[in-house]
């Protein structure tokens, strides 16, 4: 087997919904997992311009779930914790919907880099 420098690595694209991975996989694996981590992964980098602005957009996207009917979670804006806490509630109700959100994937990917670093398994059955 080759042995990969994964210094000289700068992106890995995958379509992993059942063309890497099994689907059955990326639903009772990888979405749980990602679901667990939203929040902590919120808490950590909410004050990174990037993760601010992501956060507006969930922010955008749960007011156009409500007004087309779809009964997301509540949003409250009262605090800097009550904000962050709306985020995560409402994140994890994409997840559980397996929701195309555009902030929900960035945010994905924002996690994945995070997860890439710090040096989690990224094979299958160690997540």
């Amino acid at each position: 087997m080759t042995s990969l420098d994964e210094s000289q690595v700068r992106v890995i694209l995958l379509d992993i919904e059942g063309t890497t991975t099994p689907i059955d996989f990326v639903y009772k694996a990888l979405f749980p997992y990602a679901s667990r981590k939203v929040e902590s992964f919120l808490r950590e980098h909410a004050h990174d311009a990037e993760i601010a602005s992501l956060i507006e957009e969930l922010r955008a996207q749960h007011d156009l779930d409500e007004r087309n009917g779809l009964q997301p979670p509540g949003w409250l804006e009262d605090s800097e914790e009550a904000r962050l806490r709306s985020s995560v509630e409402y994140g994890q109700w994409l997840i559980a919907r397996d929701s195309k959100c555009a902030p929900l994937n960035l945010e994905a990917g924002f996690r994945e880099r995070g997860i890439a670093r710090s040096g989690v398994s990224r094979r299958a059955g160690r997540i």
